[in-house]
């Protein structure tokens, strides 16, 4: 069962009870027993910035590498993100870059984090996971990787949002509280916002009715936002189907030469994504410095 599970191909399933603490003495004997350690992996690949393959050994004495598998909001520590370290140790004041930007991290006081206890350590070792506060550019999928060597860790992909509405507020929500319902980008893996300029609503995006009622509830339960959602409103647009024209004229005599002026404007369907104007003249000229008639 152990080689099953290290090889993927056993999935282990266990019933208990966090709260009569039923089954949790079962459930940790085999997490020790069954669940491989890093330190017995042979090497984890990753890619370098010239998109070749590189190992990387679950020890400290190599360059660090770490990958931010989770990034979630706290309401009193604010922006944390939850590391696995491939590679190396994370200290504070350390230094490192993302792969993704190029931009340098500064790695603030390392936590360990036990439920809802986050406790100060002095780093984050090979094969541990632990938690970093106020990254300004990590976000999830992101590796972090010394200098010396720069590597990426393949990032997951997530589906994209498909069901939008727009947000009503007693009063206006800011663009800051409803990123809070996802991981403090803004976006989170599968949660967007927008502020839309044409119908001057915002708009929050997420996978379906049931993923938008928790963010809803989260808003509410844990940040003291109540929201409501309701249908957008659509911003219609008109486009010319048929050809038409219409003709202008204008006479003017005041003594002298008179004015007269003959306007024909034709309007005309375009598969072109954007307006095309053409302008003929004939029998006269207007002077380029100023709008045609």
């Amino acid at each position: 069962m152990r080689k099953g599970v290290k090889d993927g191909l056993i999935t282990p399933v266990f019933c208990g009870s966090a709260v009569n603490m039923q089954a949790l003495d079962m459930l940790l004997f085999n997490m020790h027993k069954l669940l491989p350690s890093p330190e017995h992996e042979a090497s984890t690949l990753a890619e370098d910035a010239n998109g070749e393959p590189v190992e990387l050994h679950c020890t400290e004495d190599e360059p660090t590498a770490a990958y931010v598998f989770k990034t979630v909001a706290d309401p009193f520590v604010g922006k944390l993100s939850y590391l696995r370290v491939i590679s190396g140790k994370v200290t504070a004041g350390e230094p490192l870059t993302n792969a993704r930007t190029g931009e340098v991290e500064k790695i603030t006081k390392p936590l360990t984090v036990l439920g809802k206890k986050q406790i100060e350590n002095n780093g984050i070792g090979a094969g541990d996971i632990g938690a970093v506060a106020k990254l300004v550019s990590a976000k999830t999928g992101d590796t972090l990787c010394d200098a010396d060597r720069v590597v990426k860790l393949p990032a997951p992909v997530f589906p994209k949002p498909s069901l939008f509405m727009a947000v009503t507020v007693p009063r206006r929500a800011t663009r800051q509280d409803l990123q809070r319902t996802g991981t403090p980008d803004g976006r989170g893996p599968h949660l967007c916002y927008i502020n839309n300029a044409e119908t001057h609503q915002q708009v929050i995006g997420g996978l379906g009715e049931q993923h938008l009622d928790v963010v809803k509830a989260k808003l509410k339960n844990k940040f003291g936002v109540e929201i409501g959602l309701e249908a957008p409103r659509i911003a219609y647009r008109e486009s010319i189907r048929k050809a038409c024209q219409k003709q202008g004229r204008h006479k003017k005599q005041t003594g002298g030469h008179g004015q007269f002026g003959d306007v024909i404007i034709n309007f005309e369907p375009c598969d072109s994504e954007q307006v095309v104007f053409e302008e003929k003249v004939f029998g006269g000229s207007y002077p380029r410095t100023s709008s045609p008639p």
